[in-house]
């Protein structure tokens, strides 16, 4: 009995992926793996290990973060409603990318514009979900 290919079953631009592997070296700026360099003073991460310490970890935080959101909301200068908060980058692609696979009146599948060297879950993300990419070459000046 030969083995079960599941290429048969998948859609073909998956089989276009593969894992996520990290460039290897030190590098100042990481967009490959969403990283930056630490722009957090020292007084800011105390702060945040003060309000990290007086948090209740035993319970789930509000979903909607509704507290979060306001006081995005207001120093930017819009309504929270218009502000989306997630917990994690990834949450936030998926989302924003979910919201464009399944188009009204059957229109083709979307075109993703990134920017490359970019985050990698960009480009994995969109694929997953039949999206089609296109990368723009960042230059010297970004």
């Amino acid at each position: 009995m030969s083995a079960f290919d599941y290429h048969s079953i998948l859609r073909d631009e998956l089989g276009e992926l593969k894992a996520y592997t990290p460039v290897v070296g030190k590098f100042r700026i990481r967009l490959d793996a969403n990283e930056a360099p630490d722009l957090l003073s020292a007084e800011a991460k105390k702060r945040l290990a003060e309000v990290a310490a007086s948090s209740i970890w035993e319970k789930y935080p509000d979903a909607g973060q509704r507290a979060l959101r306001k006081a995005i909301a207001q120093r930017m200068g819009v309504n929270a409603d218009q502000v989306i908060a997630g917990v994690g980058s990834d949450e936030l692609i998926t989302l924003l990318l979910t919201v464009a696979t399944r188009l009204k009146n059957r229109a083709p599948a979307p075109t993703i514009l990134t920017a490359t060297p970019s985050f990698v879950m960009y480009r994995l993300s969109a694929r997953v979900r039949g999206q089609r990419v296109m990368e723009v070459p960042l230059d010297s000046d970004w």
